[in-house]
């Protein structure tokens, strides 16, 4: 059985200096970040000042405000990265 793994964004090396864990996007001025993990399929949602999120299937995911209308699903990213 293999051992299980921390999530990828407390592996992040600012976590090494004592930062935050956020990957640097985010520490650098982002204001949305998505990690996909295509072991599982899911996504991990960052955004300033919230604690990182983990969204799954059917999740709808957040967008920036210039995409407020568009809905996208975790299931959709990946069911796209399929064809790729």
């Amino acid at each position: 059985m293999a051992k299980p793994r921390p999530p990828l964004w407390r592996q992040s090396p600012s976590t090494k200096d004592g930062g935050s864990g956020y990957p640097g996007f985010i520490q650098n001025g982002a204001k949305l970040g998505w990690l996909l993990d295509f072991v599982d399929e899911s996504i991990m949602i960052f955004e300033p000042n919230k604690l990182p999120e983990l969204k799954e299937k059917q999740d709808i995911l957040p967008v920036l405000s210039v995409l407020e209308n568009w809905q996208l699903t975790v299931a959709d990213v990946f069911r796209w990265l399929s064809f790729i």
